[in-house]
């Protein structure tokens, strides 16, 4: 399916037949030739597929009660796209929390308390603050990412690496090291730090980050994506 806004094209996003339309910053609109996804299935693609059959099945066995409450918060998220602001079925919505947290749970990074009650619908995403790069507080070379939870609710904080990069790198979106993922769970109203070490001095790294609210209903965050420079920190 392709969404298309305009006439004739200004924007056009999805597939059409055999063409696929996407965006670069080269030219508004891009088609190349659709082509099936690899899907080489590595350990971390099947933690993945099993968290989403989890989370799914938590789904299946709510209340309808509870559905509808999902679908009721989720009616008041708004997620950007290229053709204006879109919402989300509150089932996928609930998925992404969740999915979240089987993930991590499955892959022993962290123990979340995973919850299924719905949010207030005045609450929105889950608001972490202060997202930045900060340095590294243990001795070696490497970079951190430092954030603030929300002031009522804990949350459970997943980060990412990508490799390393010259200092001319500006912006990247992916893919990510899955080998590299980290995950805390950060008690409320509480200052965060996730570190990477091992990395080159002076070398460009982007680190991604995102969360979900742990022991409460699993609000999701939006995604930050921060630059940081490789340092050594000294014994």
């Amino acid at each position: 399916m392709a969404k298309i806004l305009s006439s004739p094209w200004s924007i056009i996003r999805g597939s059409i037949a055999g063409t696929t339309y996407l965006a670069n910053q080269f030219h508004q609109i891009v088609a190349r030739a659709r082509t099936a996804p690899v899907q080489p299935n590595t350990i971390y693609q099947t933690h993945i597929r099993s968290a989403l059959n989890a989370a799914s099945d938590v789904w299946a066995n709510l209340t309808s009660a509870v559905r509808l409450q999902w679908e009721m918060y989720a009616n008041g998220l708004e997620w950007p796209g290229p053709l204006g602001p879109y919402t989300c079925p509150g089932r996928q919505v609930f998925i992404a929390g969740r999915s979240l947290q089987e993930y991590v749970n499955t892959r022993g990074l962290a123990v979340p308390t995973m919850v299924t009650t719905a949010p207030s619908t005045m609450l929105g995403f889950y608001n972490l603050k202060n997202v930045g790069c900060s340095a590294p507080t243990t001795p070696g070379t490497g970079v951190a990412v430092s954030f603030t939870t929300e002031t009522a609710t804990d949350a459970l904080v997943y980060a990412e690496i990508s490799q390393a990069f010259s200092p001319a790198r500006y912006r990247y979106k992916g893919p990510w090291e899955s080998a590299s993922a980290q995950a805390s769970v950060v008690p409320m109203a509480t200052s965060g730090l996730i570190e990477f070490l091992g990395l080159e001095d002076g070398a460009i790294y982007f680190i991604r980050l995102k969360a979900v609210a742990d022991d409460a209903p699993p609000r999701v965050s939006c995604e930050y994506i921060v630059r940081c420079i490789g340092e050594v920190i000294s014994p």
